[in-house]
């Protein structure tokens, strides 16, 4: 498991915006992972990350760490996809991306409400254990 993502699995944007993503990795290049998991758990204290996982997506590529607007950038990377938000990343300060990030962050559960159960065909790239 190189490329990983680990999100909170109690928040309805957070799990929408997840089935997204696990929809448009059409080579199964990650694994997506409830931080609230055993398996979360663990990687959130192997990566030393009890300070900040409540607070941020996080995506470990090759043992490295990539938090809030960086961590999805990396994604859609490795996907593939969204290249004019890549470019627009690339413009603009990660300050500013981040801050952008946080405040849709704090007010992730009034935009969605409501949770999306994985379809068979993508419940294999998530890790709930």
């Amino acid at each position: 498991m190189n490329k990983i993502v680990i999100f909170d699995g109690n928040c309805p944007f957070c799990n929408k915006t997840i089935m997204y993503l696990a929809k448009l990795d059409n080579f199964n290049s990650f694994y997506f992972i409830f931080n609230q998991s055993k398996s979360g758990e663990n990687l959130i204290k192997e990566f030393e990350l009890k300070k900040i996982f409540s607070e941020t997506i996080i995506t470990i590529i090759d043992n490295k760490c990539f938090f809030k607007s960086n961590a999805i950038m990396k994604i859609f990377k490795h996907l593939k996809k969204f290249k004019f938000l890549r470019i627009i990343h690339k413009i603009v300060p990660l300050r500013l991306s981040d801050i952008i990030y946080s405040l849709i962050s704090k007010n992730r559960e009034k935009i969605i409400s409501n949770c999306e159960i994985p379809k068979s065909h993508i419940k294999t790239k998530f890790i709930i254990n």
